[in-house]
């Protein structure tokens, strides 16, 4: 899964207010898609040459009574270089916990504060390159938390702030994207 993907994951938001799993399920949805080979553009702009991607994904999303989802995804994505006869298979099995928004409002500061969180737990995802072994690996649990702070009266965002905090190795969420594009290409292209 290329990093915008896996971004767009991390920070897939249901709008609620927070609480724990509060009662059962109101919708479920199986999730299913292969496709390839196609080229990928980021591995395309990042190694400078074209690579071949196939994928699978499988999964499910629930939704609780009090709008909490858990997704849970398992999915392997080949990256083959048909010029080398190179390939790195990125694989994953996690689970997504999304609690409802939490919104608080300070009427003496006149302020709105949303506060969004994705929490994964799992294998986000790992690189293993056949013959060689694993070349980088994010596991464990590791939340993204986004805090909006808005003007009650405008409505114009007055601050913002993004924090992740992990538990286990995450070497690829606090990883420049040149230091994982290099890790990649190499693996590839060489």
């Amino acid at each position: 899964m290329n990093k915008s993907l896996r971004v767009f994951v991390a920070l897939l938001f249901v709008v609620t207010s927070v609480s724990a799993f509060g009662g059962p399920p109101i919708s479920m949805e199986k999730l299913q898609e292969s496709d390839g080979p196609f080229i990928d553009p980021v591995l395309m702009d990042w190694c400078g040459v074209e690579i071949l991607i196939t994928f699978n994904m499988k999964g499910k999303v629930v939704v609780f009574d009090d709008f909490m989802t858990r997704q849970q995804i398992n999915y392997d994505w080949t990256m083959f270089n048909p010029v080398t006869d190179k390939s790195v298979i990125e694989t994953g099995a996690f689970s997504i916990t999304t609690p409802p928004v939490m919104e608080l409002i300070d009427e003496g500061l006149g302020t709105l504060t949303l506060i969004f969180e994705d929490t994964i737990k799992g294998l986000a995802f790992k690189w293993r390159q056949p013959g060689v072994g694993v070349l980088l690996r994010d596991a464990g649990v590791i939340t993204y938390q986004l805090t909006l702070v808005y003007d009650m009266d405008t409505l114009d965002l007055i601050d913002e702030d993004f924090n992740i905090l992990s538990h286990g190795p995450h070497p690829y969420s606090f990883m420049p994207q040149p230091d994982a594009a290099a890790i990649i290409c190499s693996a590839l292209t060489e």
